[in-house]
């Protein structure tokens, strides 16, 4: 996996997820589609995180943060 196969998902996701948001009208809908936008942020930042320093401290605070 590269760069920026991650930084495609990342992009994809916060896309539904700005979609989501704009385009509906019921507050639960609207906060899906945030956290999507949110989601698409974290991998975003895990997958620059992974590429410049791949070491393991990284990778662990990297799936801290997805479980979250």
């Amino acid at each position: 996996m590269t760069l920026e196969t991650v930084l495609l998902l990342a992009a994809a996701l916060f896309s539904i997820g700005l979609y989501g948001a704009i385009s509906q009208q019921v507050v639960v809908m609207v906060m899906m589609g945030l956290e999507l936008m949110i989601n698409g942020v974290i991998i975003a930042a895990a997958g620059f995180w992974w590429f410049t320093a791949p070491e393991p401290s990284g990778r662990s605070c990297c799936s801290w943060s997805l479980r979250r």
